[in-house]
């Protein structure tokens, strides 16, 4: 969790700065949806990001998102009379965009954008069989990447981006790979 906190303070110094400099800033709060996947479990995700983006010389930006989302993802699989079962439950990141700003024209502008960030997912385990149940709950952390394109009109936006993380805990077997494919819509202040 600490690095969470390290990236939510970069964000804070980054806006500083871009208002000590004078350049443009863009603060905005978009819904997304996604197709996700946990390994091979596929599932969907429902998200809320809000962000703000410092514009620098040559349109290069750098910015800094908090993301909370909602995970509808399960796995059940039993064999040999134990039934055991995963549940994502929700995700919460801190992300670092890192791109360049492309003006279209006077209304438009395309972001293209890579983006790093530190991810923390909650995950129920439950195994059962032989009249026995075990239950156990999990955060599972790790760094995340990805690639994005946002077309800003105005005070609105729409986007799509790919993401990935690695996940693990102390209480998980092994590392876990998500990754999403998500289409944004927003608002900019």
């Amino acid at each position: 969790m600490k690095k969470t906190y390290l990236l939510a303070a970069m964000l804070l110094s980054c806006s500083a700065c871009a208002n000590a400099t004078g350049y443009n800033q863009d603060v905005y709060l978009s819904l997304g949806i996604s197709d996700h996947e946990l390994e091979d479990i596929d599932g969907y995700t429902v998200s809320g990001i809000f962000g703000a983006r410092n514009y620098y010389t040559h349109n290069w930006f750098i910015g800094g998102e908090f993301e909370a989302a909602y995970i509808d993802n399960e796995e059940k699989l039993t064999e040999g009379g134990i039934s055991y079962r995963l549940k994502e439950q929700y995700t919460l990141a801190a992300n670092l965009p890192v791109g360049k700003r492309f003006v279209v024209s006077d209304k438009v502008n395309l972001d293209l954008y890579g983006l790093l960030g530190y991810s923390v997912t909650r995950l129920k385990e439950k195994v059962t069989g032989y009249g026995e149940a075990e239950s156990r709950s999990t955060h599972a952390h790790g760094l995340k990447w990805g690639l994005g394109a946002d077309v800003a009109f105005s005070d609105y936006r729409v986007g799509v981006r790919w993401t990935q993380a690695d996940i693990d805990s102390d209480k998980l077997i092994r590392e876990l790979r998500q990754e999403d494919i998500t289409l944004t819509i927003g608002y900019q202040f």
